[in-house]
Parts: structure tokens; sequence; C-alpha cells
């Protein structure tokens, strides 16, 4: 900053100092929510439901179901809140 000094045309300068900190922003996970737990028998129509779902950042929304095990199911409307499918046949408990 400048300024007139009394008597004199010309300026005095002055340094301000400036400090800048950037804090690195934390990617939280979106909290995936698929429903409670079902007992259904072969044949049977099951429906999931993600409502619950939420990501904490409100970053890019959607869904992605992916089977992470037992027998091959065909899941309709995987990219929504809530896919279905037939249960399978399976010939061992499933249950735990």
């Amino acid at each position: 900053m400048r300024g007139p000094r009394d008597g004199d045309s010309g300026y005095e300068a002055f340094t301000l100092g400036l400090k800048v900190t950037v804090a690195e922003k934390r990617n939280y996970q979106p909290m995936a929510h698929a429903g409670a737990d079902q007992i259904v028998e072969a044949g049977e129509p099951v429906s999931l439901y993600a409502g619950q779902s939420y990501d904490p950042e409100r970053a890019g929304s959607g869904y992605f179901w992916t089977q992470a095990g037992g027998p091959a199911v065909q899941l309709q409307n995987a990219g929504t809140a809530s896919p279905s499918f037939t249960a399978p046949v399976v010939t061992t408990d499933t249950t735990n």
C-alpha cells in the first residue's frame, strides 16, 4: 500500500504478509444398505431395496448391484434402488 508523505510527493511502501493453507479434502465413502435379510423358497421373487443408502458428499448418485456369491441369478432393474430376481434352486442350506 502506498500513500503520500507530508511535504513529499513520493510514496512510502508497506509490505503485508499473507499465509494461505489448503486443507486436503477427505473422500467419504457412500453408505450402502440393501435392506433386511430375507428367507424365500426357490422360484419366489426376491426384491431388494436400497432407498436407505446415501452418499455423505452427495456426489454422483446411482445404483450398481453386483452379486457377491451363490448360484447365479438374473438381476432385473439393476440400475435402480429396487432390483429384483427369482430365487434359484439350491441343493444345500444357504442361510449362513
